[in-house]
């Protein structure tokens, strides 16, 4: 049974979810546990735990991309994309550009 499930704002990326329980968890109840918390991350912030994770590491890209010296490659790797490609493709369906185009621009 599950006591408590408290969202705390205030850590790196945003919120926390900590689940208090009494005995294990089966597949449904953790489950329903991760549902609560996606609804309740979207009320507080306006966006589903996977959108605000991909806002936030395409903000650490842009800032790469505008402040350092590292490859488009490293950029993906360092913000948490395994494909660069996946990365590109992400960083211009929310930024309007590529990667490279960003950095041109930034510059």
């Amino acid at each position: 049974m599950i006591e408590t499930v408290i969202i705390q704002q205030g850590s790196a990326y945003g919120c926390s979810l900590l689940c208090y329980t009494d005995e294990s968890y089966t597949f449904e109840k953790t489950t329903f546990v991760l549902r609560i918390f996606a609804k309740l991350f979207k009320k507080e912030t306006g966006a589903t735990p996977h959108q605000f994770l991909l806002s936030t590491r395409i903000a650490a890209a842009k800032y790469n991309l505008s402040n350092t010296g590292m490859t488009i490659r490293e950029i993906a790797n360092s913000c948490g994309f395994e494909d660069v490609s996946a990365f590109c493709s992400q960083f211009r369906k929310r930024v309007g550009c590529t990667p490279g185009a960003f950095r041109t621009m930034a510059l």
